[in-house]
């Protein structure tokens, strides 16, 4: 059977897929989000709404730029635009809406990944990260909202990848010895999270981490969208598409003055230190994610992960830090750093590298002079209600860049510091306990990596340092 009509319970995470009553689901959904829950008791819907839990194993496709997937008992996930006798006519009618794109979903636990997948490029580029709470697919309710990016879903991190070298063909033969041929050698960052998802979803290894979302019926959301009693859910979900969609264009819209900054410094119009430079602005401000060290089990299985590569790989040398897509927070004085790659750009813009011939330490020390110098144009500008963030960032925030090597003008530091700057690189984001080990400096990722940090928690690192 496709569902199970059984009463949902936080203990049994075995059943993929439930339709329930907003009774049974209503305790649930207080938990990830008690102002829509409060919004829906207050209109007191009946038990001709169903809800749908579903359960999704860490790697596994909520959707693609086609179509949602609908986990089932037997462990697939079946498309929900390609209809077959394994749905029931029930599901169908509650869900079919979303059928080529989504139906309004709400993510209950874990954390949700989107993100555009380049694989002609070896590439994946995060694009937002959903806690509990938040939606996807907001667009069924709110039409003129409506994202034009060809994003996919993900359960967990997509963009997840081991820092240390894990493409050893003597070592991995240990994986495939004892998870079969068929898993492949990672080549490149970007089949880290293949490997790490055909890991965690092994029949027999029993990974447990789950997450799960709650899908919104046809006839819910047609009320949400016509009945005037149920308006304050409606704007709802309006507000939350101004705050995650039109304050997004907002503030990309104002990156003009960035460019306005360069021109202040005389600075040369360098199409990829622009953009990117641009970009790292957008981390800094909480637009688009980083990366940071795993320190906790919210977006993957760290330590079903950093077990496998530590006991059956055989990783020795150095610690398993596992990093995955992760957000700054400008407004935090807490907020730890997060770091960007020029070897692995996750940058949207499309602009071609300038000086192919040189070498990436020098290309990353034109980058560390642009940001420096970005920094002083923007100390020259008038604020206002269109640059505050801008200048803020210019001013409280620290783009420092790391390489396993040093430079001639010492505008880049060894990678090796980081393990003392920030200790999730070290014991902090070690889900079992390892000693005499270091941060693997050698590491793609490491070698021309910028580390995005608030000014004054750089001060203190240093100070503990």
């Amino acid at each position: 059977m496709l569902l199970s009509n059984a009463k949902y319970s936080i203990e049994d995470e075995n059943k993929t897929l439930m339709r329930l009553s907003w009774a049974e689901i209503r305790d649930r959904v207080r938990i990830a989000n008690p102002e829509f829950c409060a919004l829906v008791d207050d209109v007191n819907p009946g038990k001709e709404f169903s809800f749908y839990v579903a359960h999704y194993p860490f790697g596994a496709l909520l959707g693609n730029t086609e179509t949602a997937f609908i986990p089932t008992a037997q462990g697939d996930f079946l498309p929900l635009n390609k209809p077959c006798a394994r749905f029931s006519t029930a599901l169908l009618n509650d869900l079919d809406y979303g059928a080529h794109s989504a139906p309004v979903t709400m993510v209950l636990n874990k954390a949700v990944e989107l993100f555009i997948d380049h694989k002609q490029y070896n590439l994946t580029l995060p694009y937002r990260l959903l806690h509990a709470g938040d939606f996807i697919s907001t667009e069924q309710v709110i039409s003129e909202v409506k994202s034009t990016l060809m994003l996919q879903s993900a359960a967990g991190c997509r963009s997840a990848m081991m820092l240390p070298p894990i493409n050893c063909s003597r070592q991995f033969r240990h994986i495939r010895c004892k998870y079969g041929k068929r898993v492949r050698k990672p080549d490149s960052l970007y089949e880290h999270a293949k490997l790490f998802s055909d890991l965690a979803q092994h029949p027999t290894e029993g990974c447990t981490w789950t997450m799960s979302t709650l899908l919104l019926p046809y006839n819910f959301v047609e009320k949400i969208k016509q009945d005037p009693a149920w308006y304050k859910i409606y704007l709802y979900f309006y507000r939350y598409a101004l705050k995650y969609h039109f304050g997004m264009t907002d503030l990309n819209l104002h990156l003009d003055l960035i460019t306005e900054a360069q021109r202040k410094q005389n600075l040369k119009m360098d199409p990829y230190l622009s953009d990117t430079g641009k970009h790292l602005y957008k981390i800094a401000a909480g637009l688009m994610p980083g990366f940071a060290p795993a320190s906790d089990e919210l977006y993957l299985p760290r330590a079903f992960l950093q077990n496998v590569f530590v006991e059956v790989y055989g990783l020795t040398q150095y610690y398993p830090t596992i990093f995955h897509p992760s957000y700054f927070n400008l407004n935090n004085p807490a907020s730890k750093a997060v770091y960007y790659s020029r070897q692995y750009p996750t940058n949207f813009a499309v602009a071609s590298k300038t000086r192919d011939s040189y070498s990436i330490t020098h290309a990353l020390s034109e980058q560390q002079n642009f940001l420096d110098e970005l920094r002083l144009g923007l100390a020259k500008m008038t604020p206002n209600s269109n640059n505050g963030v801008w200048l803020r960032i210019g001013k409280d925030v620290d783009f420092c860049t790391y390489h396993s090597y040093k430079n001639n003008q010492e505008n880049i530091k060894l990678s090796s510091e980081l393990q003392h700057l920030d200790f999730r690189f070290g014991t902090q984001g070690c889900a079992v306990k390892l000693k005499k080990r270091t941060l693997s400096e050698d590491g793609i990722f490491m070698r021309g990596c910028m580390a995005i940090r608030l000014k004054q928690n750089q001060e203190e690192a240093l100070g503990n340092s």
